[in-house]
């Protein structure tokens, strides 16, 4: 007995394994942040990745004044390899052209995607409140849009896929805006309503001829005497002593009445334009 004694005074009192057995108790902890803070580095290294192939998709696009298909099949394909050692199947990269007619409106003129969705041609978009923007309108931006979706290995520093991503507005660099006929966007022109005309010429607002003609929405003159196709008066039609021509209309430049004269037609056929 009293040696089971003395045994347990002995080992009651040693420390000679405590090192060990305070491991064994954090080994497992140790683990888990170890496993973290690799997935939590490569989430990192991915999200500067992606920020640098957003840049390198608008320095390369804004280069070009003119883009066909193969081009930006090719632009976009050297852009994702800035993404390497790691994978380009999860990421998505967009190209886009913004059209900017005002300062508050700002709309897709065309738009490619590499692994994803291109933007609707013609669509609204919400400019950045504090982008700086040309004075004079329109003015065009090259968007570049980089997502990346990235899963952790362990999944101790996040059981979920992580959807990085990152955007950036340039201005074209050799031109004012970058044509792309595949999307029929020929030219750098604003889109805007065209205006109504006659099939050959454009009546006035207000002009009359005759004392009862008034010109048609074509351009026509009074019920008596209506021009032809091409503008010029009927060959018998006469206007009455008071018909005037419309003031931006095209009248018939030589048919004059027996007791008046016709009203004198508009300077140019295009003058209703101007």
């Amino acid at each position: 007995m009293r040696a089971i004694a003395t045994l347990r005074r002995r080992f009651a009192a040693s420390t000679r394994g405590i090192a060990a057995v305070e491991f064994a108790l954090v080994l497992p902890m140790l683990v888990l942040l170890f496993l973290a803070s690799i997935d939590a580095g490569r989430a990192v290294a991915v999200y500067m990745k992606v920020r640098a192939t957003t840049y390198t998709l608008d320095a390369i696009t804004n280069q070009y004044s003119t883009v066909q298909s193969s081009d930006l099949t090719a632009i976009t394909g050297a852009a994702s390899l800035v993404l390497a050692p790691y994978s380009t199947t999860p990421a998505v990269l967009t190209v886009s052209q913004i059209s900017v007619n005002s300062a508050t409106n700002a709309t897709v003129s065309w738009s490619y995607s590499f692994n994803g969705t291109a933007l609707t041609q013609g669509a609204t978009v919400t400019l950045p409140s504090a982008l700086s923007t040309c004075g004079t309108y329109p003015c065009f931006l090259v968007y570049g849009q980089v997502s990346y979706t990235y899963s952790p290995l362990f999944g101790y520093f996040t059981p979920a896929a992580l959807n990085l991503s990152d955007t950036l507005y340039v201005t074209p660099r050799n031109s004012t805006c970058i044509t792309y006929p595949s999307a029929s966007v020929s030219n750098c022109a604003a889109t805007s309503g065209s205006s109504g005309s006659g099939s050959s010429g454009s009546s006035g607002s207000s002009g009359s001829s005759g004392s009862s003609g008034s010109s048609g929405s074509s351009g026509s003159s009074g019920s008596s005497g209506s021009s032809g196709s091409s503008g010029s008066s009927g060959s018998s039609g006469s206007s009455g002593s008071s018909g005037s021509s419309g003031s931006s209309g095209s009248g018939g430049s030589s048919g004059s009445g027996s007791s008046g004269s016709g009203g004198s037609g508009g300077g140019s056929w295009w003058g209703g334009w101007w």
